[in-house]
């Protein structure tokens, strides 16, 4: 199984403008992959091409490559950090907008409520309107007929004339 397949996020990380520091050689991840290819060798099987012990180039190849690692996972782990404290601020700014929502939520309720409320004593109050004048206009006819059954009784005995007068400035 290739490398590639099995660390994705190596070349990932290490092959982005922000992965390396500045000044350094842009074959880092090639450098990290021969690393995690020596590491994961199998065993059981000898080097290709076997190094004497004694040859400090290799010793100080090998030095170089592990170094190149560990600043390769320092930039990965700078990375990390960064994306974090980025994440702890989106669901920190995520908890405060929840909050904010829950609270416009409950003052949009409590003025719904209060609403309905008014509307209730408002409705209450209409009918209450509307049975006073339906009384007073009972009230009235009442009234109205009361007075034309006196004056009928009186304007039996009176001239015609003199009830179209009455009937013309009543009407």
């Amino acid at each position: 199984m290739p490398l590639e397949s099995r660390t994705p996020g190596i070349r990932r990380v290490v092959g982005r403008p922000g992965g390396i520091a500045e000044g350094e050689p842009r074959d880092l991840a090639e450098d990290l992959d021969n690393v995690m290819r020596l590491i994961q060798a199998p065993k059981s099987q000898p080097p290709s091409t076997p190094l004497p012990a004694s040859d400090p180039s290799h010793l100080n190849a090998a030095l170089e490559m592990i170094k190149r690692a560990a600043q390769a996972m320092d930039a990965m782990e700078d990375h990390a950090q960064v994306v974090q404290a980025k994440a702890q601020e989106l669901a920190e700014r995520a908890r405060y907008d929840v909050r904010s929502a829950r609270q416009q939520v409950a003052a949009l309720e409590q003025r719904l409520s209060e609403s309905e409320a008014q509307s209730e004593e408002l409705e209450a109050r209409l009918a209450e309107s509307e049975e006073r004048a339906r009384a007073a206009h009972e009230w009235l006819e009442r009234f109205q007929e009361t007075i034309n059954a006196a004056f009928a009784t009186r304007h039996q005995g009176m001239p015609n004339d003199i009830k179209a007068q009455l009937r013309s400035v009543a009407g």
